[in-house]
This record gives structure tokens, sequence and C-alpha cells, in this order.
């Protein structure tokens, strides 16, 4: 039995994809313009920075679209692993992103020309990392709701860059107002955060991919749910891995014998949806062995 919600939680999805590439871009586009109006390379870096984010949020989208087809004979799981894939290439996009960052910082250093000094310019950098603080926490909140951990993921990423954004200012500032060479020293600030982040995502899709097993806390709910199944005990033979971005779960469990099959049923569907509702839990699969014990209690 698998968790299938994709299609309660399309439309939520696609309005948070749709959301963050209009926000990416509208970004990209301000700090570009303002970056050339100053002449600030850390700025300038910065747009670059939210320009990686446009590119993600729509292969992002593309792969929220794909993952979200039904279950076919080729894919009895569904298709959720595209997902994995698409957030490999975006972190690939973000690495990229930064190896141009630090290659236009290395030419401005090279030849260092102090920007424009604008306290303007500075309340609108500022307004622009408030409005990251925001936004992150927008996507991590959409995340819980829609059960997409790359959401989660997109939310950090949006969180980070707020110290982008401060690098940013941080070079500007002591560009205009003290030595040149701090634009485009900061602007290579700036691309050590989008290594971190895109590090980070190709490392994570990678498990994805490759079926890593679900982290303690997942493990620590799923005995917590059979502890609290009142017919069906004795969990063995736990085994968890990825599916996408979320995780497929299958154990052994044991039933006292002498229970009538409808009762072991019902127990079984129960403990089932105890395991589906664990955040980042899309499939479960239960094996019940009889068992001469008597049912303890509850």
């Amino acid at each position: 039995m698998t968790n299938d919600s994709s299609g309660k939680t399309a439309p939520g999805v696609f309005r948070t994809v749709a959301f963050l590439i209009g926000y990416s871009a509208l970004l990209a586009a301000a700090k570009f313009w303002l970056g050339d109006r100053v002449g600030s390379a850390a700025v300038v870096s910065d747009g670059w920075n939210n320009f990686a984010d446009l590119f993600y949020s729509i292969l992002l989208g593309l792969g929220f679209y794909v993952a979200q087809q039904p279950a076919d004979d080729s894919h009895p799981h569904g298709h959720r692993r595209f997902e994995s894939i698409v957030g490999l290439a975006v972190g690939l996009v973000i690495l990229a992103t930064g190896i141009h960052i630090l290659a236009e910082c290395r030419r401005r250093l090279l030849a260092p020309v102090p920007p424009s000094p604008s306290l303007a310019a500075i309340a609108v950098l500022t307004v622009f990392m408030l409005s990251k603080i925001w936004v992150g926490a927008f996507c991590r909140r959409a995340a819980a709701r829609l059960r997409r951990p790359v959401l989660d993921a997109v939310g950090r990423d949006q969180q980070m860059d707020v110290f982008a954004t401060l690098s940013a200012m941080a070079g500007y500032g002591g560009g205009a107002w003290s030595a040149p060479a701090f634009d485009p020293v900061f602007g290579g600030v700036i691309s050590l955060w989008v290594f971190k982040v895109g590090g980070e995502t190709v490392l994570e899709h990678v498990h994805q991919l490759t079926g890593r097993s679900a982290p303690p806390d997942i493990l620590a709910a799923v005995a917590r749910a059979v502890d609290e199944s009142p017919l069906l005990f004795g969990m063995n033979d736990l085994r968890t891995h990825h599916v996408g971005p979320e995780y497929q779960v299958s154990l052994n469990v044991y039933a006292d014998k002498t229970l009538t099959l409808e009762a072991v049923h019902a127990a079984e569907e129960d403990l089932k949806s105890r395991l589906l509702d664990i955040p980042g839990v899309a499939a479960a699969f239960i094996h019940i062995e009889p068992h001469d014990t008597p049912v303890k209690d509850r």
C-alpha cells in the first residue's frame, strides 16, 4: 500500500513552485539591475545566486509534474524517483553557478573598480534580505503541509541566502566606502555559499537515488507505531530505503495465531495507517507471522 497523495497536493505544490519562479525571477532581475547601476560585483554575484534559484525552481516544477504521474506497468511504485533526478540536476546547476560567480569575481579582483556609494542601495538589499527570511519560512510550512521534503530543502536554501545577501552588502559597502577590492572579494564569498548549497543538494539526491536508509528519527517512529498496535508485536527485519525523496518501509511483525483473519487484517490496516502518517514515509509493507504468545493487555 502506498500513500499516494500527489493528486491532492499537486495544486498546492505547483502554486508554491510558481510563486518561487516569479519571486526568484524578480529578485535576480532587481539585483542585476542594482549591481550594474552601482557597479558592484558582490551584488551582481548575489543576483546570479537568485538566478540559480529561478533555474532550479523551474526544474523543480518539471520534476513535480513527472513525479505526480500515477503508477503504471513500467513504474509500479510511481514516478517519485524522477523528483530526485531533477534535484540532482538542480544541485549541478547550482555548482555551475558558483563557478561562474567565482570566475567573474576573480576578473573583477584583478582590476578592481570602486562601486558607487548609495545608502538607498543598502536599504533595498536589506528589504531583499528580509524577504528571503519570509520566503524560506513559507517554503518550509508548505513542505510540512504538502509532505514534500524537497520544499523544506528549498526553504533552507532560501534562508541561507540571507547570509549571501549580507555578504553582498558587506562587499558593496566595503568597496564603496573603503577599499575597492572588498567588492569582488565578498562576491567570491557568496560563491562559497552557493557551492555549499549545491554540494549538499547533490549529495542528498545521490543518497535518494541510491536508496539510503531512513534516519534514526523515522526508525524510532516506526518502532513506536508497532508498539502502539493493540494486536501486533515483535517487530523484526525492519528495512527502509528512499523511493524518490520519501521512504519505503517493510517489516515483519507477529500476531496471536488464535485471532481471526478479520482481526489480523484490521490490525494490519491500522498499523499501515500509522506508518503512513509518519512524515517522510510514502509506502509501507507488512508481513505478519502467527505466534503462540497470547496478546498482552494494553
